[in-house]
């Protein structure tokens, strides 16, 4: 699946929780930073609302995909992501 697929896919998630009335958006336990900036761009193309993205790193620290914290922190954040972990 492409990004782009990703992150339509993202959006109408996203769609239907805005709809709900919710207040905060947390996406969590992201194997892949690709796939949570996705997540995040969707969400701030649709809102405003605070994002929190969380991805899941190894013992080692490093993403599933290989990246320092630092380096998918700054991913993130420039996503639009106002909390990373």
């Amino acid at each position: 699946m492409s990004i782009e697929t990703a992150e339509s896919y993202f959006a109408g998630q996203v769609s239907v929780l805005l709809e709900g009335g919710i207040d905060l958006l947390v996406f969590e336990t992201f194997g892949e930073v690709v796939e949570l900036e996705a997540s995040v761009r969707a969400a701030r193309r649709l809102s405003i609302l605070p994002v929190v993205a969380q991805i899941a790193a190894g013992e080692d620290g490093l993403s599933f995909g290989g990246l320092t914290p630092e380096r998918f922190a700054v991913t993130l954040l420039a996503s639009g992501a106002i909390v990373v972990g």
